[in-house]
């Protein structure tokens, strides 16, 4: 694994860095691989490489880091009105 993350974290953090402020990037980055690590079972060769399904991981985590990103600044707002 900690060859894997190490190949994949520059890539995995330029992504979550445009899309992400701070630490939040950094930390997209870290659940990609713990959910990578809890459900590696589940992955196949199938015309996908290793990086294609981590990447996939990624951007879920990267949309979810969004959402709650927005729910916060929304909640703010509410509770300033």
């Amino acid at each position: 694994w900690e060859a894997l993350y190490r190949r994949a974290y520059p890539a995995l953090l330029a992504y979550a860095r445009r899309r992400l402020q701070g630490q939040d990037a950094e930390d997209a980055v870290s659940e990609t691989m713990t959910r990578a690590v809890s459900s590696i079972d589940r992955f196949a060769w199938r015309g996908v490489s290793f990086e294609g399904w981590l990447f996939g991981i990624h951007r879920h985590v990267v949309t979810d880091a969004q959402r709650a990103t927005a729910r916060k600044g929304s909640g703010d707002v509410a509770d300033h009105a």
